[in-house]
């Protein structure tokens, strides 16, 4: 029986006030600085460029990897007959006009099954509210659709549900894709720009049959040739388009699965291994797309946000919120849950600060006066298993944060007078400073004051 997929230091410091109203900062290793002033946060988001990420919009044509690594069954088949037919809603508030194609199986390359399987495809582009209405647009579907390739056997990428189509849930019936009546696009076939979930042979004359014993040397489209049906050119080519052998795929459809073994071959990670790819070409496809239209080289993609915290802050001070921190709460609860996901920091200054349930930032130490910056991604439990977010995508948040030393700071040295001794330092005991007087350019400073947190 089928199943529906499912898509989720402290270390004590030393504070010094200084008398002399000028700004000097050194860093070493902890901090010495001024005390007495709020623990607040001034934050600004901006949002770069505007053409957003709404859905349906096209992001490149998937590649092949990513159509093995999605498909839960992949075949290689010959037509027997299309049908129209209509699909009822899961809502069961409308139908569907839809495709039934039927295949006779010649070969199961991934997965399993009968010798015969039936593909549907559907128009969601108009929900019926008769069946009638559906069956005329199955019917419209099935007469206007491309048949230069039935003749020719073809490898098929197959989804075992869709959530939409219920009787995709059963035996021997998969999801193909989705036509379109309007513009004529059947999005699963050689021709679409999308999906290309249906791979003909290059030569119609060019058939295995049911024994498959050609060597594996049959060749197969990977994209619609530009030259006439059944030219033919160079080994690996027909017309101007690419193809690839059946060997080929196979050793393609190997290599995805020695990828899903090594990471323990649960659904879970196959989910997440197509989620990679899926969000690899994405993002790549949205650079590519916007290459050169911000001077800095960044794009609508990237979100930038800015906190300011005044230095000395103890650890734990927080400096940034994420967007989803309040829909965490509202979806878990206060609790945090084991199966949410998990924050991810990265970038230069990421081991300054550290990520927090539900979803904000802290410092991990207190800070002097400097500009820091890390990138703050979210990576949901689907994505977890198989570290699915790609480089690009965990920079999508850049948080820039300014430390800022109180008025009349001097100097502030950033150390740890324990870890040191207190030949340098001090500590909770003796309280001293060595030297209590020193030099910055030509103003002369003595040390007025000592305390200390933990």
């Amino acid at each position: 029986m089928k199943l529906n997929k499912m898509l989720t230091m402290s270390r004590r410091f030393l504070y010094l006030i200084l008398g002399v109203a000028a700004l000097f900062v050194l860093t070493v290793v902890g901090l010495i600085s001024y005390v007495g002033f709020n623990i607040a946060t001034e934050s600004e988001g901006l949002l770069i460029g505007g053409l957003g990420g709404r859905a349906g919009e096209y992001f490149g044509q998937s590649s092949l990897e990513e159509r093995i690594a999605g498909a839960d069954v992949i075949a290689r088949v010959r037509l027997r007959s299309v049908s129209s037919a209509v699909e009822q809603l899961a809502r069961k508030d409308g139908y569907y006009g839809a495709l039934e194609h039927h295949f006779q199986v010649l070969e199961y390359m991934h997965g399993r099954g009968s010798g015969k399987l039936v593909a549907v495809a559907y128009d969601p582009g108009t929900k019926h509210t008769t069946a009638r209405a559906a069956s005329a647009r199955g019917n419209a579907l099935r007469d206007n659709r491309d048949t230069r390739w039935d003749n020719r056997e073809a490898i098929i990428f197959l989804t075992d549900a869709h959530p939409e189509l219920p009787s995709s849930n059963q035996e021997g019936r998969y999801w193909f894709g989705t036509v379109s009546l309007y513009t004529g696009e059947e999005y699963y076939t050689i021709a679409s720009r999308s999906e290309k979930r249906w791979l003909p042979a290059a030569s119609a004359g060019e058939a295995l049959g049911a024994s498959g014993t050609s060597g594996g040397g049959q060749h197969f489209l990977l994209d619609a040739p530009a030259a006439p049906i059944g030219a033919s050119g160079a080994a690996g080519q027909s017309g101007s388009a690419p193809t690839i052998t059946l060997a080929d795929m196979k050793a393609k459809i190997a290599a995805n699965d020695r990828e899903v073994a090594a990471g323990g071959g649960s659904e879970a990670y196959k989910e997440c291994f197509y989620l990679k790819l899926k969000w690899e070409r994405e993002v790549s496809y949205r650079k590519e797309r916007l290459k050169g239209t911000f001077e800095d080289g960044r794009d609508y993609y990237y979100k930038l946000h800015s906190h300011t915290i005044r230095s000395g802050l103890p650890a734990g001070t927080l400096v940034y919120t994420a967007v989803q921190a309040d829909r965490m709460l509202q979806f878990y609860g206060e609790t945090e849950p084991s199966d949410y996901g998990e924050f991810v920091l990265r970038g230069m200054d990421e081991d300054l600060f550290h990520p927090q349930w539900p979803g904000v930032a802290k410092t991990s130490r207190p800070l002097p006066a400097e500009q820091y910056r890390f990138y703050y991604a979210y990576r949901h439990q689907e994505h977890v298993i198989c570290d699915s977010l790609p480089e690009d995508e965990l920079k999508r948040q850049e948080v820039f944060v300014t430390v800022r030393a109180p008025t009349g700071t001097l100097h502030e040295a950033f150390f740890d007078p324990v870890a040191i001794g207190p030949a340098v330092g001090a500590d909770g005991t003796n309280g001293a400073l060595t030297p209590t007087t020193f030099t910055v350019g030509r103003v002369r400073t003595s040390l007025q004051s000592l305390k200390w947190q933990a």
